[in-house]
């Protein structure tokens, strides 16, 4: 059954489908004729789902930060005795990720709000490449060394 409030809503407002972002303006029925997902007028939160997000930037700290410290460990290191510093091409499986995730968390928290207007499908695809940009060097460090 078609809700007459949800046609008088749409019909003044520019909205579009939560799934596909059709415009919705002007629709006759409680259904997205481009997908065909179920809609429904209600009073929610104006804050999007962050569940993404959160992801991406632990993702991204949590062995990030492992990173950031031994790459810091490295540095001091050649600071305080470059003589006695032993270089391992496997420091550079620490070492890249370490710059990236250096990179990466300053610009998930400044850019947060254009990463939330993503959507949902962008959102976990940039969550889980910066994830895997830190996971995938120490799983090769820890599996192939």
């Amino acid at each position: 059954m078609t809700d007459p409030l949800l046609i008088t809503f749409l019909a003044e407002r520019d909205a579009s489908c939560p799934r596909c972002h059709y415009s919705l303006r002007d629709l006759t029925t409680d259904r997205c004729p481009e997908c065909g997902l179920e809609l429904q007028l209600a009073v929610k939160s104006a804050k999007p789902l962050l569940g993404a997000w959160i992801a991406a930037l632990l993702g991204t700290a949590i062995p990030g930060g492992f990173n950031i410290t031994f790459c810091t460990f490295l540095l001091v290191s050649l600071l305080v005795d470059p003589r006695s510093f032993y270089w391992d091409q496997s420091m550079l499986a620490t070492i890249i990720p370490g710059v990236v995730a250096a990179l990466t968390l300053p610009a998930l928290l400044i850019w947060r709000t254009a990463f939330l207007r993503c959507s949902i499908r962008r959102r976990w695809l940039i969550g889980s490449l910066s994830t895997g940009a830190q996971v995938a060097p120490l799983l090769w460090l820890f599996i192939f060394e």
